[in-house]
């Protein structure tokens, strides 16, 4: 006759409190997986940026010194001037001088006409790369039988990270 009455049974307020806790565990680890993917994509992308601009600013001096002078007096190691030798756009031989200094952070390329026994430039235009760089030297002058046979270019970047090369000294005869 009477028919047993099943009680449902609700959840209480400790279980969902024990599900928002454990829900709230799980997307706090998931969130802190996601930054840090974030923040490490950034941190290799930033690498990579410098590690390409290094690069392309390497293959650019190291372009200039493939047919720079080898006469140790066509050259200011202290200020990174050399003289070189290129073709026009009439494909006739030219003599240049070239340099590269640090302004604020950025290399640039000065091409004109210097003064070597005053250090200084007589006319010049420049080209600029953006890097945030510190110092760009050349560190050392390596020789034989009196002519200049390779450079080593040291550059420093104010994130710490320095970079070098090496760049043999050609003399293209035109």
């Amino acid at each position: 006759m009477f028919c047993k009455i099943k009680q449902k049974r609700s959840f209480l307020l400790q279980e969902y409190l024990i599900y928002l806790f454990l829900f709230s565990i799980f997307a706090l680890l998931v969130f802190q997986l996601f930054f840090n993917t974030y923040k490490e994509s950034e941190f290799y992308k930033d690498i990579a940026h410098v590690v390409v601009n290094t690069e392309v600013l390497f293959n650019y001096v190291r372009g200039d010194l493939m047919s720079a002078s080898k006469k140790i007096d066509e050259w200011d190691k202290d200020n990174f001037v050399f003289r070189k030798k290129e073709l026009d756009k009439q494909q006739r031989p030219v003599v240049s001088d070239v340099g590269w200094e640090v302004v604020v952070g950025r290399v640039r390329r000065i091409k004109g006409i210097y003064d070597f026994e005053n250090r200084r430039w007589i006319k010049k235009h420049y080209v600029s790369f953006d890097l945030n760089v510190e110092k760009f030297f050349i560190d050392k002058i390596f020789m034989e039988r009196g002519e200049i046979r390779v450079v080593k270019v040291i550059l420093q970047q104010k994130n710490g990270v320095s970079s070098y090369m090496f760049a043999e000294v050609m003399e293209r005869t035109l």
